[in-house]
This record gives C-alpha cells, sequence and structure tokens, in this order.
C-alpha cells in the first residue's frame, strides 16, 4: 500500500517501525499538503508538500511537530477555502469572519516569516519510560502516583 493513501494515524507507525525498527525517534519532513492544515506554508519546490516537520517516538509514534506559516495571502485563502476543516466549521454555523483577524493580518503583511511547533509532553513521556498505555503517562495520573507514593512513604518513616 502506497502510504500517502493511508490516513496519518495508520502511517505514521508503519514508516517508524520500517525505517527504524520502532526503537528509535525519527523526523518525517515535507506532509501532503492535503491533509495538512491550511496555515502549514508550501513547499516552493514541490506544491503538492508543506513545510513540515513531525518527531515520531518509539511506543508514542507523534511526539512534536512543526511548520513554517503561510504568508503568501492569495495561497492561504484558497487552502483555507478548500480544507476539510473549514468545511466543517460552515456546516456547524462557523464562517469566514471568523478568520478575518488571522487572515486580515496576513493580507497586510503585517507577520513576518515565521514558524509555530507544538510538543505533546505525555507522548515525549511515554517513549522516554518506555510505556504503551498514554493515559499512563499524563501529567493527573503522574501527579496522582507522586503524591500517593510521597504519602506511602511518610506513612512508613513515622511507624
Amino acid at each position: 500500500t502506497e502510504i500517502y493513501t493511508l490516513s496519518l494515524h495508520d502511517a505514521l507507525p508503519i514508516l517508524l517501525k520500517h525505517f527504524t525498527g520502532g526503537q528509535l525517534p525519527m523526523f518525517i519532513t515535507h506532509f501532503p499538503a492535503k491533509i495538512k492544515f491550511f496555515n502549514m506554508a508550501l513547499n516552493h519546490d514541490d506544491k503538492e508538500t508543506v513545510l513540515s516537520v513531525d518527531l515520531l517516538l518509539p511506543y508514542s509514534g507523534e511526539a512534536m511537530g512543526g511548520a513554517q506559516r503561510e504568508n503568501d495571502f492569495p495561497t492561504l485563502i484558497s487552502r483555507l477555502r478548500a480544507s476539510e476543516m473549514f468545511r466543517h466549521h460552515l456546516q456547524k454555523g462557523g464562517r469566514y469572519e471568523d478568520f478575518k483577524p488571522y487572515m486580515d493580518l496576513i493580507e497586510k503583511g503585517e507577520t513576518p516569516l515565521h514558524s509555530g511547533c507544538g510538543v505533546g509532553i505525555e507522548r515525549v513521556i511515554q517513549s522516554v519510560i518506555g510505556c504503551n498505555d498514554i493515559r499512563l503517562c499524563s501529567v493527573d495520573y503522574l501527579s496522582k502516583m507522586f503524591f500517593a507514593w510521597d504519602t506511602l512513604i511518610a506513612t512508613e518513616t513515622s511507624i
């Protein structure tokens, strides 16, 4: 199966296992534009891909992602209007005007060339500790475990 025909969720573990045996981190760049968010900049050398990067980690899959933001207003508005996300937004009663403040900044050239990124801290923790269940890596769960451990130690030392 061509990897581009799979959903992003299904393709990433396959790529990680194929290229690293599933044991090493891996960066993937230049995702297909049609599956990424509308404001990711198109690759000037290949308009079918965007200037993006994702970090895949063992156990957790995609843990970090980043992309250059689109600064060309005609491209940006075209990608917004063609996006699945925008169609869903309209179906739920949203309007183009909901995006206007952001679009106005780009149209007026008030944003310098820039990029953005995000980190899934639970996914990083999941990979570092080698856990198959991300629920056990949440800050809420870990803080409960820490405080329970702290209480247990305090109780045992006072006996």
